[in-house]
């Protein structure tokens, strides 16, 4: 099935890229769109860039 990586806007295990977004040359993978939307819209906090 692939790697697991965490969705960094809820936390959930995802284990398929088939939602995801390329931010800074990295891939994020998600549960749902409306996590990648949310993602979208505040990348640098969820990114962990919160500060810049």
């Amino acid at each position: 099935m692939g790697e697991s990586v965490k969705d960094p806007v809820c936390g959930w295990e995802v284990h398929s890229h088939d939602i995801s977004a390329l931010y800074l040359g990295t891939e994020y993978g998600f549960c749902s769109v409306e996590c990648r939307a949310r993602f979208l819209a505040f990348s640098r906090r969820y990114a962990g860039h919160r500060d810049q």
